[in-house]
């Protein structure tokens, strides 16, 4: 871009961009939007919840006609899509699981 004539500034290393923060070492650059992840848990109320390495079970969820309505006050739909997001660019191990809620 400086051969275009832009004018650009090094401002050095940086730890974050875009709400994504960069960790690096020797061989490895980690991307992690922790922002995002800790919005999704505390909007639908799973602050106390606790990882597991197999974000959901190993078969497809079946419908259940009689099942109880949805009565959570988040927006499911909203949910869905911030996780939809996090699969497609940092997390593709949680995409299975966000595939079946969506």
């Amino acid at each position: 871009l400086q051969t275009r004539r832009c004018e650009l500034t090094c401002e050095g290393e940086f730890s974050a961009f875009l709400s994504i923060k960069f960790e690096k070492d020797e061989t490895l650059l980690t991307l992690m939007q922790l922002a995002l992840i800790k919005k999704v848990i505390t909007t639908i109320g799973m602050q106390s919840c606790k990882g597991n390495w197999t974000p959901t079970m190993q078969v497809g969820f079946g419908s259940d006609e009689d099942g109880d309505t949805m009565m959570e006050m988040w927006n499911y739909w909203s949910i869905v899509g911030m996780l939809l997001f996090l699969s497609t660019n940092m997390h593709p191990d949680i995409a299975f699981a966000i595939g079946q809620v969506a």
